[in-house]
């Protein structure tokens, strides 16, 4: 294995073959020879015509690892791998279509996969878990593109030499024909259940045949500051639990028809308990939120009781003070000699009834101040909580409302499977 740039760890044809022949020279020698593929050119028609976007640095050949089996009868799609990415170590897959009026390419997803009939020798890699097997199929992939001079060299990724080696042991185990044969496509990969709330990353693969922004030429796909879109990178993706094998004997395959109806049906019940259950934690925190919105009500009327309450203390407070600065002044009058004028010791006591006034008279409204403040801080928080109760009600009605769209949507594709296959319960 050679440094590449970077000190990018990069694999050549020649360190490949001299490390397999060195560890296990006869399974290495078991492959079949890369003539015996099929390699195509990327079509600029269809390119041109597709709705999706090409990952960068893509390889202007196809190798075609099988056929796609879908639900529609007829001529069957070919379905085809290309390396990707800035050191040609990312692998992808697409498929061939054509109708009366164009021709396209479609991208394979990964939960596609298990619907590929796949051509020796690959078909032979599968060992009933799905991850495994489009890890050990990514190093063929790697490893027949070098071979066939397509690239010089690919860049080194962690499970490649103990997958390129599994991969080449189950080959020389599985084949029925000499080295350099090759056999009927009709061998699918492991069927494998993949939840439709399952997370993938965008470096592994994209979760449905779903579409992008549409190009206009080949030279677009092809340039360097091309957007990736949906790279396809099989090696981290997550580990899918088989639950049957690829068929043993030879031009015998497993019937999709039935299987892929039981499928279907897990997912729309999958669905609807989604939804269900997204239905009951609505409920559950509208609810909550009624009970939060009732003990802040309940709180602020109490708070404004309260106020009520001091309003009057401090109300009856300023009038007892007037009553009796008005007392005092009375008392003064009727003792003073009305010959006489006010005195020094006369004049200090009024003023002193004056202070005592003027003080509690700021003091009442000081507190009504308080009063206020708070009041209003009151009023603050639970207009916030409101505000924060409504937003968080939409986001769940929003989700309840996705669910649900995806329920009708599963609902509807199942619809259109039980027509297709003429399936009855």
């Amino acid at each position: 294995m050679a440094e590449g740039s970077s000190t990018q760890k990069v694999w050549t044809l020649e360190a490949i073959r001299d490390w397999a022949l060195n560890v296990f020279p006869d399974a290495f020698e078991a492959l079949p020879n890369v003539a015996t593929l099929d390699f195509e050119n990327l079509d600029a028609e269809r390119i041109k015509n597709s709705h999706f976007r090409l990952p960068t640095s893509v390889t202007s050949k196809l190798l075609v690892i099988g056929l796609y089996d879908g639900f529609v009868s007829g001529p069957k799609d070919k379905v085809l791998a290309f390396l990707h990415g800035e050191h040609c170590s990312e692998v992808g897959y697409i498929r061939e279509w054509s109708n009366s009026t164009s021709k396209y390419y479609i991208k394979v997803s990964l939960e596609a996969m298990t619907r590929v009939d796949v051509e020796e020798p690959l078909c032979n890699i599968a060992d009933g878990t799905q991850r495994a097997t489009l890890t050990r199929l990514k190093t063929l992939v790697c490893y027949y593109f070098l071979a066939s001079g397509q690239i010089s060299q690919f860049g080194d990724y962690e499970p490649f030499t103990r997958e390129f080696q599994k991969a080449c042991v189950m080959i020389q185990h599985g084949q029925v024909k000499s080295a350099g044969s090759r056999s009927k496509p009709g061998h699918h990969f492991p069927y494998s259940q993949v939840p439709m709330d399952a997370t993938v990353s965008a470096h592994d693969v994209s979760e449905t045949d779903t579409v992008f922004a549409k190009t206009e030429d080949l030279g677009h796909f092809m340039s360097d500051d091309t957007t990736v879109t949906s790279p396809v990178d099989l090696s981290d993706a997550p580990i899918l639990s088989g639950t049957s094998t690829i068929a043993k004997q030879a031009g015998k395959r497993q019937p999709p028809d039935r299987a892929s109806v039981e499928y279907m049906l897990r997912n729309v019940n999958m669905a609807y308990t989604k939804l269900e259950k997204g239905s009951k934690r609505l409920k559950l925190d509208m609810n909550e939120a009624r009970a939060r919105d009732a003990e802040l009500i309940t709180e602020l009327r109490a708070e404004n009781s309260k106020l009520m309450a001091r309003l009057k203390e401090l109300s009856a407070q300023d009038a007892g003070s007037r009553e009796t600065i008005g007392k005092s002044i009375m008392e003064r009058n009727e003792m003073q000699d009305p010959t006489e004028s006010h005195n020094e010791k006369d004049g200090y006591a009024l003023a002193q009834l004056h202070n005592i006034h003027k003080w509690r008279l700021a003091k009442a409204q000081e507190d009504l101040r308080q009063a206020g403040r708070k009041a209003k801080k009151i009023f603050t928080s639970t207009e916030e909580s409101y505000a924060s109760y409504s937003q968080e009600i939409k986001q769940l009605q929003a989700e309840l409302q996705k669910e649900s769209a995806r329920a009708d949507a599963a609902e509807k594709k199942l619809a259109e499977v039980r027509a297709c296959v003429g399936y009855r319960d």
